[in-house]
């Protein structure tokens, strides 16, 4: 059965879950990833991504790989706690500051509370 691929600029992903996209344009925006992964109201942002959230499958049929959202999801959690966009090879290190830290120990307490069913990406 044939699955259209909706993703037409070039990447992994097929472009059938929206968050993909989302999380990549966060992991490369690490002030914006931090905003977003601290984000409480109205909704707990880290919450609903890292526990709540159905995740669609958007890896290409044939490779096997870790669904493309939940890896962008990572990649956008490393730049909101490290201020650094792990997607580019020349990035430097930053001083870290309290909006980083509070994402680290806010989201280590969520993935640490799903156990078995953490997530590999």
């Amino acid at each position: 059965m044939q699955v259209p691929k909706l993703n037409f600029l070039g990447g992994d992903d097929f472009g059938r879950d929206p968050m993909t996209g989302f999380m990549t344009g966060l992991f490369h925006s690490p002030i914006a990833s931090t905003e977003f992964f601290n984000t409480t109201e109205p909704q707990d942002n880290a919450e609903w991504v890292l526990k709540e959230r159905p995740w669609l499958d958007d890896s290409p049929l044939d490779d096997g790989d870790a669904n493309q959202g939940r890896e962008a999801t990572g990649k956008a959690l490393i730049a909101a706690a490290t201020g650094v966009d792990p997607g580019d090879p020349n990035a430097r290190p930053v001083e870290h500051n309290a909006a980083q830290r509070g994402v680290v120990d806010r989201s280590l307490g969520m993935l640490a509370d799903l156990g078995d069913d953490f997530p590999s990406e």
